[in-house]
């Protein structure tokens, strides 16, 4: 567990919610059993455990020292703000990533009612919690059950205070509700036949709505084929909803090798096969940063041609959704606006070789002629 709590680790930081939970939970089990919290057993116990999953982990906290002198980066920026150092050497925008990554509302109703919200989300469906509350017609309850809910408990506090509240980073105690939602259906003192009945016709209900959405969200995606062969790898991109990938079929087989494109709005670079350079919403955005600072549309082309880019992506869609979401494109005034869609729609400055789906591919002209 200790092993597998540090691997999740390394996948995703609110994986360090794992940790207290069970820590907690095996202070309660010592306790249980009649030991101590003096006693040293239980402190070596849930130290061990610690020390397992951190080292597990301690690879990445290691590279994350090397390149940024933080080992949780970006995390307790005001602590390390003066060692820190973004691993590419742009500025990163720490006030603009906690306002993303913080839950955004601490009222009691909001953070009772989210249990439900998430359970209700089509990717996860509600068969996890509905009978949940069954629970309260058991007599007694058995102290493993009792564990289990404790742990889903404080789990999901620390979800609801420390997380922006992603559905999926809940998921982890959705296994040990459907063990405590099992539980409380076959042991719930039923007085009436008919509602035994009824139960179990919503549980099948449910149990049918889940196994029949993941082949309607999922098997869209005709998977199946691509895995044994039926549909080669490029045939399966040019048709899934990645729209972006025409675009980069299009960079890997015309563009020279030589090339180095900046991309524009698109932080999905991982079938890109040419030299780029790109930045996550919450970095300086690299072209706002050169617009704000131009006077001109040649003015803006020279400073490009100065960092050795050759072509240009620009992702219309993904430009307006993280100017909206993430603020990315903040324009030191509108006529810098308007000189960066300027530019972008002048035949002297960039010569559109490529365009689908609202991703356009530009080679950057390297004279006014």
């Amino acid at each position: 567990s200790a092993i597998f709590c540090g691997l999740s680790i390394s996948t995703k930081y609110p994986a360090l919610l794992f940790l207290l939970p069970f820590s907690l939970s095996a202070i309660a089990i010592k306790i249980y059993h009649r030991h101590s919290l003096t006693n040293k057993c239980v402190w070596r116990k849930v130290g061990l455990f610690l020390l397992i999953s951190l080292l597990v982990v301690s690879p990445w906290f290691i590279k994350n020292i090397v390149y940024t002198h933080n080992p949780v980066y970006p995390f307790l920026h005001n602590f390390f703000h003066k060692l820190s150092a973004h691993p590419g050497g742009e500025t990163f925008d720490v006030q603009r990533f906690m306002k993303h990554h913080r839950p955004q509302d601490f009222s009691v109703g909001n953070t009772l009612s989210l249990l439900w919200k998430t359970s209700m989300d089509k990717k996860i469906g509600p068969a996890f919690i509905l009978f949940l509350p069954l629970i309260v017609l058991v007599r007694p309850i058995k102290p493993v059950i009792k564990l289990l809910l404790i742990y889903c408990g404080v789990y999901f506090l620390l979800w609801s205070f420390f997380t922006h509240q992603d559905a999926r980073f809940l998921i982890p105690v959705f296994p040990a509700l459907s063990i405590a939602s099992a539980y409380a259906i076959n042991n719930a003192q039923w007085k009436s036949k008919f509602l035994t009945i009824v139960t179990h016709l919503v549980i099948l209900f449910v149990c049918l709505f889940n196994l029949s959405w993941m082949p309607l969200t999922v098997g869209k995606y005709d998977l199946f084929k691509v895995a044994v062969g039926i549909e080669n790898r490029d045939e399966f991109l040019m048709n899934s909803p990645f729209y972006q990938y025409p675009a980069f079929n299009y960079i890997n087989s015309e563009l020279p090798e030589n090339a180095k494109i900046l991309f524009i709005g698109e932080n999905q670079t991982y079938y890109c096969n040419r030299e780029f350079v790109s930045n996550s919403p919450l970095d300086t955005n690299i072209i706002v940063e050169i617009v704000n600072n131009s006077s001109s549309e040649k003015d803006i082309r020279d400073k490009l041609k100065s960092l050795g880019i050759t072509h240009i992506l620009v992702n219309m869609s993904e430009v307006k959704r993280v100017t909206k979401h993430y603020q990315s494109f903040n324009w030191a005034s509108e006529s810098a606006n308007r000189m960066f869609i300027d530019f972008l729609m002048s035949d002297n400055y960039l010569k559109e070789l490529f365009f689908e789906g609202g991703v356009f591919v530009s080679e950057l002209r390297v004279s006014d002629d």
